[in-house]
């Protein structure tokens, strides 16, 4: 049951990132046609950027949160398995659950100050509440792909 839930919340960030990315690409290409052909650029195209950024990134986290693949230096990693055998896997996992806890909190004040002192883009005025609403949502979506990594554990980090 909840496999299917985390893997729904896989596909539908998937696709986020994707549509983000592809939107992105489009208006760039855009912006320059109208800057060079037209001499009249398309207005917030950088805050639009922006902003498609930080979707990319966090949709981006709940995918590489749900497989354990986080970008990582694995110095301890051989030592650790040699050590004691399977306990990295239980610190990866604690360090992730912290981390994302960690995170997910700071966001959340960030997103409440937001708020409070109804921040805006420069350029375009759109609030920022709403992005930072979108991203503490997309950082809850990662600590529910907590418990499939708790099961499956960290990808491409076998002990040879």
């Amino acid at each position: 049951m909840f496999n299917k839930i985390a893997e729904t919340i896989s596909r539908v960030s998937l696709l986020l990132g994707g549509l983000c990315i592809a939107v992105m690409a489009i208006m760039t290409v855009a912006d320059i046609v109208m800057r060079y052909l037209f001499l009249s650029p398309l207005p917030g195209t950088s805050e639009h950027t922006q902003i498609l950024m930080a979707v990319i990134v966090f949709s981006g986290l709940v995918l590489v949160t749900r497989e354990g693949t986080h970008i990582v230096v694995s110095l301890f990693e051989g030592p650790l398995n040699r050590i004691a055998p399977g306990l990295f896997g239980r610190v990866y996992f604690a360090s992730n659950v912290i981390g994302l806890a960690f995170i997910t909190y700071a966001m959340a004040l960030v997103t409440r100050d937001m708020y409070e002192f109804e921040e805006e883009t420069l350029v375009m005025s759109y609030p920022l509440v709403y992005l930072g609403g979108f991203v503490v949502l997309l950082l809850i979506l990662c600590m529910l792909q907590l418990p499939h990594l708790a099961k499956s554990g960290p990808s491409g980090h076998d002990v040879e």
